[in-house]
């Protein structure tokens, strides 16, 4: 999709004519930075990469998946492995990239930065698929603006740092969402069915909270076909008929063949797909007791509600999963200061209000932002509703995970929201570049947001005197 003329002058046109090698510039550039971020930071410096570290270690040292019973990926004191589950897709990649570096340098910094590699390359990896996901859809400045958003959230590039599945998670949901609105303007031919099927297997093999994605993806495959009409000659409905016999045998052969052989692996040695049996029955038998009875009770244990679990602790849960959304390092330990995340709440909050204008001004079946990238009717209601659905399942399983097993507020766990986020954020943008007005509107919504955020935490944390 070409983008509209932004300006004149020779270096506007030279920026058109070369974006492509800007934009590939671009990636290099956010590949290096995340590399040297990965490079000069020590061992187990993020959540949970301790732990994430035994899997790959052990497929670099034994050639062979681990089944999550031995000792080398057992956490002692929470009794459980990640490799009893069958999302080993990153480990298993950062596993080849330990093997490819051993032949040059076998020290354990070296293998620990080739374990991070797998990350460093899904999340340079997601800019590129960022570009090609908003180039389609909006202007030259919003797909810049947009892109460049997202790559340079601190909480972004700290998880292409180091070892962990989420960052994996939102590439594959980008994949997934590429493959949709490529969908959207071209039909379903085979390059968007085989971009759909690496996307679910991506998603499939990485982490459980991105599956929302995989879920939707099946309502929006069937609900976006060019199916045949009446109206239709008898060759015309042939020919619609093995177009979608063809896509759909695509998605479902190739998600199979990447999807089936680790989940039905798991069916065969532990009894269950998902692996959640086999770590029930590890932790009931191998966890240290006195670790676990100092735990502290979850919000359903303590007997109170979803909504009394946002609210507990002055609000601790949302807070705190809102600010480690945009950056929180260390083991949640480090948190930069407020001014920081001022631009990011500014930015998504704003481009998310303007987003709800211009889904008002088009009445949802027609916005005009999509409609002039050949995006309307059914098609872009799909598209909406399977954005907005995928981005509740997100945060819902996270809530459920928080309220009922384990009680943490970490942004990361809500990072398969961010592509569909990030969507909705550019239609607000260009909403706002065609309508200035908001712009003088948005203050005066920040300004009395902040006044009465400012009043509520006064009036929360100080004293009756």
């Amino acid at each position: 999709m070409k983008h509209r003329k932004t300006g004149n002058g020779s270096t506007g046109n030279f920026f058109v004519r070369h974006e492509r090698v800007f934009e590939i510039v671009f990636v290099l550039l956010c590949f290096a930075f995340y590399l040297v971020w990965a490079m000069v930071k020590g061992e187990n410096y993020g959540p949970d990469e301790n732990m994430r570290l035994m899997i790959p270690r052990y497929i670099f040292n034994t050639g062979k998946l681990p089944t999550g019973w031995e000792n080398e990926v057992l956490q002692t004191d929470w009794g459980i492995s990640y490799g009893f589950k069958p999302t080993q897709l990153p480990a298993i990649l950062s596993a080849l990239f330990m093997k490819l570096v051993s032949m040059i340098h076998h020290a354990d910094r070296a293998l620990l930065w080739a374990a991070r590699l797998t990350s460093v390359f899904a999340g340079a990896g997601g800019v590129f698929v960022l570009f090609k996901v908003m180039g389609r859809l909006f202007s030259r400045p919003v797909k810049w603006l947009v892109v460049v958003l997202m790559a340079t959230i601190p909480q972004y590039a700290f998880l292409s740092s180091y070892v962990n599945n989420d960052i994996v998670a939102l590439f594959g949901t980008l994949v997934i969402l590429w493959s949709w609105i490529y969908a959207a303007q071209e039909g379903w031919d085979w390059k968007a069915a085989l971009v759909l099927a690496l996307g679910i297997a991506i998603v499939g093999l990485s982490y459980f909270n991105a599956f929302g994605w995989i879920l939707m993806s099946i309502f929006y495959f069937f609900l976006t076909q060019d199916y045949p009409k009446k109206s239709d000659t008898v060759e015309e409905r042939k020919a619609k008929q093995r177009k979608f016999l063809k896509a759909f045998l695509i998605v479902v052969g190739v998600a199979a063949v990447l999807l089936l052989p680790l989940y039905l692996r798991n069916l065969i040695i532990h009894g269950d797909l998902f692996g959640d049996a086999a770590t029930a029955a590890s932790q009931a038998q191998r966890a240290n007791p006195e670790f676990m009875a100092s735990l502290p009770k979850t919000p359903k244990a303590q007997g109170l509600s979803i909504l009394e679990m946002f609210s507990y602790e002055n609000f601790y849960w949302p807070q705190i999963t809102l600010r480690s959304f945009f950056g929180y390092f260390g083991f949640m330990a480090y948190m930069p200061s407020t001014k920081y995340y001022v631009v990011y709440y500014f930015l998504f909050g704003g481009g998310l209000f303007a987003a709800i204008l211009a889904f008002a001004e088009g009445r949802w079946r027609k916005v005009p932002v999509l409609a002039e990238a050949k995006v309307r009717g059914r098609t872009a209601v799909a598209l909406y509703t399977s954005v907005l659905v995928s981005i509740f399942i997100t945060i819902a399983l996270y809530t459920w995970y928080a309220y009922a097993s384990d009680f943490q507020a970490q942004g990361r766990y809500i990072y398969p929201a961010m592509g569909g986020l990030l969507l909705f954020i550019g239609i607000g943008f260009t909403y706002i570049r065609r309508h200035p007005k908001v712009l003088w509107f948005m203050a005066f919504v920040a300004l009395a947001i902040n006044a009465i955020c400012v009043f509520f935490d006064v009036y929360l944390t100080t004293p009756y005197v």
